[in-house]
């Protein structure tokens, strides 16, 4: 499990996290219910998360892939996927986008997070409009 250093900071109703059905509703319709991804076309949801969201590139990347979408070509264990991810922030409240991530990474990541929506917007702020390909952690 990966141990954010700030996560001990911030009070659990600052970190919302989603319920399984709104993952399922917003998310699982292209990575699946269980996350497993659609090789080819939608990535797998992995230990890569837990990763990511213990590191500050990873987190900017995390909270732009969700708000500002993906698009290009990325390559996951081996498999090539070229496709477009919508980005969320049309649709969906940074306390959503915030509760979406803890659920992901929790769920899927193996690790822990702590993702607020104080959080989301900051990074939004930095990462203005920019491609989440280039924000990509190797």
């Amino acid at each position: 499990m990966v141990a954010l250093p700030y996560a001990s900071l911030i009070q659990a109703s600052e970190a919302p996290v989603a319920e399984p059905g709104e993952y399922v509703r917003v998310c699982g319709i292209c990575h699946l219910e269980r996350g497993e991804g659609v090789p080819g076309a939608f990535p797998p949801l992995d230990a890569r998360l837990g990763a990511w969201a213990g590191t500050e590139q990873g987190r900017r990347y995390l909270v732009n892939v969700v708000v500002n979408g993906l698009h290009g070509q990325i390559e996951v264990d081996g498999v090539r996927y070229f496709g477009a991810m919508p980005g969320m922030a049309h649709q969906l409240s940074y306390r959503e986008i915030a509760g979406l991530l803890n659920y992901v990474v929790g769920e899927f990541g193996g690790g822990s997070a702590a993702f607020t929506e104080k959080m989301v917007d900051e990074i939004r702020a930095v990462n203005g409009a920019v491609q989440s390909l280039g924000l990509r952690p190797e």
